[in-house]
């Protein structure tokens, strides 16, 4: 939405949280459901009998902690008068919301019809649900796409192996080259390849594997030796 002058304050508030309680003439201590960042009894909104509350030492009422530790006690000046109605809301802002909210594995929904999700019930591992079903988990040091989901690596991305990572795998292909004199059957190749990741072209055409040669450890055999001056090309397919 366009607006004229300063640009406005990007925090955003939550819903205010509510306490209720009844006096009894005596109690002037009651202790708020969540917890208030310190000094934040200006965020109270306070009243009894539908009558708001001034905060501040010296007026109607503060905010200290509980027997816990917690900022969460008001303590009135005077008692509440017997069976008066006492009622807290709590506003919170984005940063002050986010340092309280503790899901302790309950569900998060994300969606208007609830089938989108993120859990974490079980310690140190978080779940992704996506229309209803359990699509990504994260836990120590791992990423998991689970079983019927796909990863998608969209046009213009790159995956880099820093040179030291295990299980990465080869991506992109690699080659190498030889030239046939006729009477040689058997290349030197790089190691852990086989035939179904193996291309092999002799003079441009495509030879057929195991038909056509076989691997076994870092030596191609070709059935036929590939004739004198013959270009041979060993084409590397990305290995999964």
């Amino acid at each position: 939405m366009a607006y004229i002058g300063a640009k406005p304050n990007e925090l955003f508030r939550v819903a205010p949280t509510k306490d209720t309680f009844t006096g009894d003439g005596s109690t002037t201590t009651f202790d708020l459901a969540n917890a208030v960042p310190a000094g934040g009894e200006f965020a109270l909104q306070v009243f009894i009998d539908n009558v708001r509350q001034e905060p501040g030492s010296g007026k109607a009422f503060t905010l200290g902690v509980d027997g816990s530790g917690d900022m969460k006690r008001i303590t009135f000046t005077a008692a509440p008068a017997s069976s008066s109605a006492i009622y807290v809301l709590t506003n919170f802002d984005n940063e002050a919301f986010a340092s309280l909210t503790d899901y302790n594995g309950s569900e998060l929904v994300l969606d208007a019809d609830g089938d989108t999700t993120i859990t974490a019930d079980t310690d140190d591992q978080i779940d992704i649900k996506i229309a209803g079903a359990d699509d990504f988990r994260f836990s120590a040091n791992a990423f998991n796409v689970l079983s019927g989901s796909t990863l998608t690596i969209d046009s213009g991305a790159t995956i880099t192996n820093s040179g030291t990572a295990n299980g990465f795998g080869t991506f992109g292909y690699s080659h190498s080259k030889a030239t046939g004199d006729g009477s040689t059957t058997a290349f030197t190749i790089t190691s852990g390849r086989a035939v179904n990741d193996t291309l092999v072209f002799v003079n441009g055409i495509c030879l057929v594997p195991t038909d056509d040669y076989t691997i076994s450890g870092t030596t191609l055999t070709f059935q036929t030796a590939p004739v004198s001056s013959a270009e041979i090309t060993f084409r590397f397919l990305p290995l999964s």
